[in-house]
């Protein structure tokens, strides 16, 4: 149940930031993988490889541009 509310809660802190509203709604899918993988091995370490796993490839793929560059 907890995987459920932790990435709604981090959906919403996306939202009332100035994060781009589409890529706000899509930070649930990451999140409840990474809640997964923490239920899954027990642990918050693996979880946090895989994050620091997908943000570099996304700064790879896209040069670290977000929404908060083109102000």
């Amino acid at each position: 149940m907890s995987n459920f509310v932790v990435p709604l809660i981090f959906m919403s802190a996306h939202l009332v930031t100035t994060h781009f509203t589409p890529w706000s709604l899509l930070v649930f899918a990451p999140s409840f993988c990474f809640g997964f993988v923490r239920d899954r091995f027990g642990s918050v370490y693996p979880a946090i490889a895989l994050h620091v796993f997908y943000n570099a490839g996304y700064v790879l793929l896209t040069g670290g541009v977000t929404s908060l560059n083109f102000r």
